[in-house]
């Protein structure tokens, strides 16, 4: 066998090697074929095994440390949810949940220039029943709205659940509870099922009938809602 070659020293540009090296950093399944002789990419197979291992756990390190623009941490951003992972899971650690998630393919799909850190792992959450449900959301729309309130042109798809405000960002997460960074400021609270709907609603008039409410106490209401900055 050749020298022993470290992970910052492999080249990128070949298709092949960089699927493989990204699979050796973030699957354990690649790494235990790596370490049983059964990588196919022949530019990889020397790479210091040590090195692989510990720039894999720096990977995972970072999964919940990293601050993000805007929201801070995912482990502060989901806090509630990763707690509810934590009591479901009280033998396991947070770098169990990272090698979970750097394996699904909510992250996946985020590592091929899709949605956003905070969307990926809260589609991980949903898809492996973390926590409480409506938990999960209203942490995603806190952490994504904070994040489009720094960001004036989002490098991300907007997620559904996120919309356009006249200045600034809303959501409309379970309860039903807003979410919204209107003018540079961050709001959030429970409100009732016609504002929640009047806010997400394409035809006002619908809504005004749906609840009962005359054309008055419409006008009024969207008044206020665009006092606001929400309509």
């Amino acid at each position: 066998m050749g020298a022993i070659v470290n992970v910052g020293d492999v080249k990128s540009g070949d298709a092949n090697v960089e699927d493989a090296l990204y699979a050796l950093l973030h699957r354990r399944d690649a790494r235990a074929a790596f370490a049983r002789g059964e990588l196919a990419c022949e530019e990889l197979r020397a790479i210091d095994r040590e090195q692989l291992e510990a720039m894999a756990r720096l990977v995972r390190d970072t999964v919940f440390t990293r601050s993000q623009l805007g929201c801070g941490t995912l482990a502060d951003a989901f806090a509630r949810t990763i707690a509810a992972w934590h009591a479901a899971h009280p033998a396991a650690t947070l770098d169990d949940l990272a090698a979970d998630f750097l394996e699904s393919p909510s992250f996946d799909a985020h590592a091929a220039d899709g949605p956003c850190i905070e969307e990926a792992f809260f589609r991980f959450a949903e898809a492996t029943n973390i926590g409480e449900a409506a938990t999960r959301a209203e942490e995603a729309a806190e952490a994504i709205v904070k994040t489009l309130a720094v960001c004036e042109e989002p490098a991300f798809a907007v997620p559904e659940l996120v919309r356009r405000a006249p200045r600034g960002w809303l959501a409309i997460a379970p309860g039903p509870r807003l979410v919204a960074a209107v003018d540079g400021r961050f709001m959030r609270g429970a409100i009732t099922p016609l504002l929640a709907d009047l806010l997400t609603c394409d035809r006002t008039d619908d809504v005004a009938a749906r609840h009962g409410l005359s054309a008055e106490e419409l006008r009024a209401t969207t008044a206020e809602l665009a006092r606001l900055g929400l309509r």
